[in-house]
């Protein structure tokens, strides 16, 4: 079965289909729902700071203990936790609006509210501003230090985290990138279905 994810990410805007009508996906319309859906993840943390003792680095399309690169790090956390996701950042962004665990971000949201509402262990996912129909980057959010947030993943190549591994933590000032922005986050739960990837469909305005 295959999922239809259409945004206008153009406006900012993701459009979750069949999951949930637009209606529903209006500012604040699912922080109450949210907020009690969300997965509460024993061990999270624990499995973060065990793989970041691993010393892995960041190899773009790596998968094992020799090198990882975002979403790698992303999917093995959570294999780890017993959740399955996709390979891709892509991938896992539609299977998780598959499951119904993803939210968008709104149109002109700053990059800080959307912190400010996360709870530490959802998904971050990134676009390019060249290349706004693609989600290029996941990293998973693990909370607030200070007017920084406070995240765990891989960022990319010759970017080491607060550690100095490839894979790690790192700090993160919301607004800061300026050639990517945030368009959804999600919150993975533990799910009998098995998805191997999902495309995303893009309807410019």
């Amino acid at each position: 079965m295959n999922l239809r994810l259409t945004g206008l990410l153009g406006l900012g805007l993701l459009i979750m289909s069949p999951l949930m009508s637009p209606a529903e996906l209006r500012p604040g319309r699912h922080l109450a729902h949210f907020a009690k859906a969300r997965l509460q993840l024993p061990g999270l943390l624990e499995e973060c700071r065990a793989l970041t003792a691993r010393k892995i680095p960041y190899v773009y399309g790596g998968t094992s203990d020799e090198g990882m690169d975002c979403s790698a790090s992303v999917q093995r956390l959570f294999r780890n936790r017993g959740i399955s996701l996709p390979r891709t950042s892509e991938g896992q962004a539609n299977t998780l609006a598959r499951r119904g665990q993803l939210w968008r971000v709104a149109a002109g949201e700053s990059e800080l509210d959307v912190f400010k509402r996360l709870k530490p262990g959802e998904l971050l996912f990134w676009v390019k501003n060249e290349s706004p129909n693609r989600v290029s980057h996941v990293m998973v959010f693990v909370g607030m230090d200070g007017k920084k947030a406070k995240l765990w993943g891989a960022r990319g190549t010759g970017k080491t985290g607060l550690s100095g591994s490839g894979v790690d933590f790192f700090h993160y000032s919301p607004g800061s990138r300026k050639r990517s922005r945030i368009v959804a986050h999600g919150a993975p739960r533990p799910s009998t279905t098995t998805e191997s990837h999902y495309n995303i469909t893009v309807v410019s305005s």
